[in-house]
């Protein structure tokens, strides 16, 4: 299930739990975060390595063994696809990573 709102929700709750300070600022940045985050579930674009487009699965498939080394080249799959949302494609995937393994 997607954590995201239980996320922003605690997020307010910190918020209105500090002081006054700033309080505005940080409500209204909390707003801006929760809008780009809405925009992009509607969008249908990836927000976690359950909406990435490849999986461990595919990279065991590959050849890459379960592991630390396999989940850390799917977070950094799932950072690109965060700011280049049009990499989340499975053969788009599958080339960066052959294209930029270590």
């Amino acid at each position: 299930a997607d954590k995201m709102p239980l996320l922003f929700q605690v997020w307010r709750a910190d918020i209105l739990a500090q002081s006054d300070h700033q309080r505005q600022e940080k409500l209204a940045r909390l707003q801006e975060w929760q809008a780009l985050y809405e925009e992009i579930v509607h969008k249908g674009e990836c927000v976690s390595l359950k909406t990435l487009a490849l999986t461990g699965q595919d990279l065991i498939d590959m050849g890459w063994k379960p592991g630390r080394e396999l989940g850390a080249a799917l977070n950094q799959l799932l950072e690109l696809v965060l700011e280049h949302p049009e990499y989340n494609d499975k053969e788009k995937l599958r080339d960066w990573l052959l294209e930029n393994r270590s």
